[in-house]
């Protein structure tokens, strides 16, 4: 953080007031337009999900035991359509996310870090997390994502010296430690009825 705002935060009063007014204010904002729009989200969802609307005869049917009523609206097919058409020319390569050599001196540090991609994108279920932002945004009209550091561990083994409490003798026994040894660029999706805007 820069040290002045750092300094101003510790010791301006009428500042931290006037920054927590303005961020009380963004998140009542945020969260009215995410509440005026959430019963658009459920009507876009149950379109998707191929949910029929139940009148009064259907719910007396279903008391009885009859099967529920199912509509396939045309668009859902639409969407299911264009978001795997979509989906598999933005992720469904082998290796979604490449790098080019600009000349012949960038073909071995392309390689490189083609490589890299490539591992990193098998480190999580890219094509699905994908699909599934596709499907968001042209479900809801909103596709929010975000990525993060995913550290991996390795457990490693060491002896450590213990004593013995009956026989006072001393041995040596294993202790498991985990350490970070990579990590990956991961990425989490939001749903549109969590995100504010």
């Amino acid at each position: 953080m820069d040290r002045v705002l750092a300094r101003r935060l510790e010791n301006d009063d009428d500042f931290n007031k006037k920054l927590l007014s303005l961020v009380e204010d963004y998140l009542s904002l945020g969260q009215q337009a995410t509440d005026y729009w959430s019963t658009e989200f459920d009507v876009a969802h149950d379109v998707l999900m191929c949910y029929a609307p139940l009148s009064k005869a259907d719910l007396e049917q279903l008391e009885r035991g009859h099967p529920k009523r199912f509509i396939l609206p045309m668009i859902a097919t639409q969407i299911t359509t264009m978001t795997t058409f979509i989906s598999q020319m933005l992720f469904g390569d082998a290796q979604p996310h490449k790098v080019e050599a600009r000349g012949p001196e960038d073909e071995e540090s392309a390689a490189h870090l083609n490589q890299l991609l490539r591992w990193n994108d098998k480190q999580q279920a890219g094509y699905l997390l994908g699909y599934l932002w596709v499907q968001d945004v042209l479900t809801y009209n909103r596709g929010v994502r975000y990525n993060s550091w995913a550290p991996i561990y390795e457990t490693v083994v060491e002896m450590v010296e213990a004593v013995d409490d009956e026989t006072g003798e001393t041995y040596y026994k294993p202790k498991k430690t985990k350490k970070p040894v990579a990590g990956f660029n991961k990425v989490h999706l939001v749903s549109p009825y969590d995100f504010i805007c």
